[in-house]
């Protein structure tokens, strides 16, 4: 009998606000996967991903990504 697969991890960015956010999207059910300096965080329903840099050149990103994750539906 094959073993389960144990239970998918979230991905912890290194920015503690960011962080938040990615805790957020994950608990409202969004798969979230780290390829390189991006967690990449797909919605539940297989719409378009939203990728967060783990290296921001902007200190406006986070308002710039929590806008994207409110007009993909998320309610932060």
């Amino acid at each position: 009998m094959p073993q389960p697969k144990p239970a998918p991890k979230r991905p912890e960015h290194p920015d503690k606000d960011l962080d938040k956010i990615v805790k957020k999207v994950w608990k409202a059910g969004w798969r979230c996967v780290r390829k390189g300096n991006y967690i990449y965080c797909y919605p539940a329903d297989g719409g378009r991903f939203v990728a967060v840099k783990s290296t921001p050149s902007s200190r406006h990103y986070r308002k710039v990504l929590e806008r994207e994750l409110r007009q993909r539906g998320l309610d932060l």
